[in-house]
């Protein structure tokens, strides 16, 4: 069959797009499919004109400075703010401050460079803090994992929390930007990038297989409300999806299939990890959380973060320094797998009763407050399955795995595939797209 492009990238998330911005630099001819009726990925920024700022639903936060992202906010003139770091730890009815819990968890993470084995972070922790005064660091720490890693921690490994600190050490992540006009600006600009004369981009395009041979790959694909079935045909194919579809049963929505099969890939697949998160963002009619007669903890505080890992819903942040009456809440792990299953409006009770519970205001006036919320469950997702990848103990040699080109004619990009420790992350996932579009182009 004659080829429709020299290149075929399944996924238009931000890996998809980086590599295809890069094929295109290289004069290739290049087509995206997309099963979404968006370009973007787990980037999703929603417009809304009752809101005073774009609405994250999906990636919000540019953790410290990686050069490839920077140089696309850079190059694309977009507004970035710098984030306060200013978390409170609620904990037994007691909002406070939590430096010292601070300087405990990195006695913790210290000792886990010792460590010989890649234990998972639960059974380390067991083993070697067993003593009562390390009670409250070890809860702050698992919430911390489960919220920030999306993990279990009776299966991420600590190998994999040591070599993730140690790339955002590298980056200065300690330091968090937010985007002024919503994190969709880059992925705007990536399409930007990519040269409508060489290539196109299809959404609402679902890969269902994949018949393949070396230098040669026909993709076979359901278009459409109507499912029109669709052959297309190329010299390579990258694959951006995410680790949840990569994982999903043969009989699901989102499944590919390859003929031949690709046994190591399963395996990487199968070791490997996706992890969940809930998120909800809670538009109120005030900041009554820094008012003295409404919240007389948090009054004349600039508060981000209030960390209450006793309570359902584990996190909530503020949009600051930007000062509008806004509030995320955010459950990640598996406490976030049992809720994205209980539905929105279970979600949204819980968030509410949370915030009651932790300022210590009445339900009623945090529900009186409530004008509106905005939500996306990327669990139930057929399109993500998730929300994104960890490495459990024992498997780090499989993101590697995963992201090796097959016999130059199929390759591997998104978050998954990352080898730097910057799994989970839009710098990391832009990285991978990066470093597979230089291998077609080096195949080719």
């Amino acid at each position: 069959m004659h080829a429709d492009a020299d290149v075929i990238v399944v996924g238009a998330g931000v890996a998809g797009l980086a590599a295809a911005a890069e094929l295109c630099r290289h004069g290739l001819k290049v087509c995206i499919v997309e099963a979404r009726d968006r370009i973007g990925g787990r980037i999703f920024t929603k417009h809304d004109a009752h809101c005073p700022v774009p609405i994250e639903l999906g990636a919000e936060f540019i953790h410290g400075k990686p050069p490839n992202l920077w140089k696309i906010i850079d190059a694309a003139g977009i507004a970035s703010i710098d984030l306060p770091d200013n978390h409170f730890y609620s904990r037994k009815g007691s909002l406070k401050q939590p430096n010292v819990l601070w300087d405990q968890i990195d006695l913790i993470t210290a000792s886990m460079r010792k460590e010989r084995d890649d234990l998972p972070l639960a059974q380390f922790l067991e083993r070697k803090y067993r003593a009562v005064r390390w009670n409250d660091a070890k809860t702050m720490l698992r919430s911390y994992v489960e919220g920030f890693h999306a993990a279990r921690t009776e299966r991420i490994g600590i190998s994999a929390l040591i070599h993730s600190d140690d790339a955002s050490d590298a980056i200065e992540g300690g330091k968090q930007f937010r985007i002024l006009a919503g994190y969709d600006s880059v992925v705007q600009w990536l399409r930007t990038q990519i040269d409508d004369r060489h290539t196109e981009v299809r959404l609402n395009t679902v890969v269902k297989q994949v018949d393949w041979k070396p230098g040669s790959v026909t993709v076979s694909t359901l278009v459409g409300k109507d499912r029109t079935a669709r052959k297309r045909v190329a010299k390579r194919l990258l694959i951006t999806l995410p680790l949840g579809v990569l994982k999903a049963p043969r009989r699901a929505v989102c499944a590919v299939t390859f003929h031949p099969e690709l046994p190591e890939k399963e395996t990487a697949i199968r070791k490997l990890e996706m992890g969940s998160v809930v998120r909800m963002v809670l538009q109120f009619k005030t900041r009554f959380w820094e008012s003295r007669h409404f919240s007389p903890h948090l009054a004349g505080t600039d508060v981000q973060f209030i960390h209450a890992p006793d309570e359902l819903v584990r996190t909530f942040w503020t949009a600051l320094p930007v000062r509008v009456p806004l509030l995320t809440a955010w459950v990640g792990g598996p406490s976030a797998e049992k809720l994205a299953l209980k539905g929105e409006r279970f979600i949204l009770r819980s968030a509410i009763d949370t915030l009651a519970h932790v300022l210590k205001v009445e339900r009623k006036i945090v529900q009186a407050q409530l004008e509106r919320c905005y939500f996306h469950n990327w669990h139930t997702d057929v399109f993500t399955r998730g929300a994104y990848s960890y490495v459990p103990a024992g498997a780090s040699e499989f993101p590697a795995l995963l992201a090796r080109p097959v016999a130059g004619t199929l390759f591997f990009a998104g978050e998954a595939t990352d080898c730097t420790g910057n799994t989970g992350t839009v710098h990391g996932a832009i990285g991978t797209g990066q470093r597979a579009a230089a291998e077609i182009i080096k195949s080719l």
